[in-house]
């Protein structure tokens, strides 16, 4: 219920480009996580400084917003993509990221809303969805 009203009343989700994890086994426990964990550690660096550089970029906001993501910060994810919105209304990738989070949190309605608004702005780009 808290992501609604950000939706229905906002106004793209870059995807960062991150080499596949490697996998291996120490003591039984697999490093893959915590391999990963730290690329996107160091990914979100890097998108904190170019929000920073860009402030009016939403490509910036969302880009973040997907390496937010990917560490479990849906909270900050979600923000960031009401950011790119906000800078460029006519961005469709922002909504296929906030439809993600709206689905994992129990809102099917707002989710399929947003995937609605994704699909009406960029209906040609299935690298978007």
């Amino acid at each position: 219920m808290r992501l609604i009203p950000l939706l229905l009343g906002s106004a793209a989700l870059a995807t960062p480009a991150l080499a596949e994890d490697v996998s291996y086994t120490v003591d039984g426990e697999s490093l893959r996580m915590k391999v990963s964990e730290e690329r996107f550690r160091a990914a979100l660096a890097d998108c904190d400084a170019a929000v920073a550089a860009a402030p009016q970029a939403g490509s910036m906001w969302a880009s973040r917003a997907s390496v937010r993501e990917r560490l479990d910060d849906f909270d900050g994810a979600f923000a960031d993509l009401s950011r790119a919105l906000e800078l460029d209304p006519g961005y469709g990738a922002p909504f296929c990221g906030l439809a993600t989070i709206l689905a994992l949190d129990d809102e099917t309605r707002p989710a399929i809303v947003a995937f609605q608004k994704a699909i009406a702005r960029i209906p040609r780009d299935p690298v978007a969805y």
